[in-house]
């Protein structure tokens, strides 16, 4: 079961697949799986979440911000691309706290 829910995110990683094929993937393996080979155990896993681990993550999530550069931060979130047109001491303080990798949760 833990082996199931391991493979799909690792795959998919090594593969480069993108949501759509990743979840083409788990559901072809969970049909056959589930419906016609009528396995018990395929029946004990929460696909679910399998599901959810192939989801991308947004721009701003802190595990994708975190590898990138202050720089590209700054330019990734249009919030703070936006205001630092305007406010350039913004973007300096942005790159700064980037830099020092403060959380912006935090």
């Amino acid at each position: 079961m833990g082996q199931i829910t391991t493979f799909f995110p690792s795959y998919a990683r090594e593969q480069g697949l993108n949501e759509w094929q990743y979840r083409q993937a788990m559901d072809t393996v969970q049909l056959l799986l589930v419906d016609l080979a009528q396995s018990k155990a395929s029946r004990e896993i929460d696909w679910d979440v399998v599901e959810e681990a192939g989801r991308a993550l947004d721009a701003g999530h802190p595990t994708v911000t975190r590898a990138l550069t202050p720089d590209e931060a700054v330019e990734a979130q249009p919030r703070y691309a936006r205001s630092s047109e305007q406010y350039p001491l913004l973007k300096s303080l942005v790159r700064t706290l980037r830099a020092r990798r403060y959380s912006r949760f935090g």
